[in-house]
């Protein structure tokens, strides 16, 4: 679990691709060109959560027995979302705002518990249970986004009421 938060970590970087072009666009006053390159951003590491949190689920589904699937999907939680959980811990600690962190973990355990219960009890495949952990994390962005976008809108407002 140690080395995850690094591995993601890592498969997560690409999304500054996006985030750079945003904050240019975003300084410059053009927020509505910048929330494409926000979106896309947090879409890139949305998918990267999806496809970590489905390939441990398998991981650990695949070398347990008929016997152990339960304790199985339970340890595959806490490996998926640990790593999601302690980056979102230490990211608060950096005094910032760590909104959007706690509402991509919180999706997260959301989703990998319906990815979970989709598999017990709908006789689904493991990519169709995947699919319903996309459908919550998708979820999860698009509100995430909501909420970021009326605070900047709101903190914009504020700083023009200052001035």
């Amino acid at each position: 679990m140690f080395f995850a938060v690094y591995g993601l970590s890592i498969a997560m970087m690409p999304a500054f691709i996006f985030a750079f072009p945003a904050a240019y666009l975003y300084q410059r006053g053009l927020k509505a060109f910048a929330y494409p390159f926000i979106l896309l951003g947090v879409l890139y590491n949305t998918a990267v959560i999806t496809v970590w949190c489905g390939w441990t689920l398998v991981f650990f589904l695949e070398r347990a027995d008929a016997n152990a699937l339960i304790p199985a999907t339970l340890w595959s939680y806490g490996a998926a979302i640990g790593p999601l959980a302690y980056m979102t811990a230490k990211e608060g600690q950096g005094g910032g705002d760590n909104t959007s962190a706690v509402f991509t973990t919180y999706f997260a355990q959301v989703g990998f518990v319906a990815m979970a219960l989709t598999l017990w009890f709908g006789g689904v495949t493991v990519l169709n249970a995947m699919a319903v952990f996309a459908a919550v994390m998708l979820l999860g962005t698009l509100l995430e986004f909501i909420v970021e976008v009326q605070k900047r809108n709101a903190s914009t407002v504020a700083e023009r009421m200052m001035v």
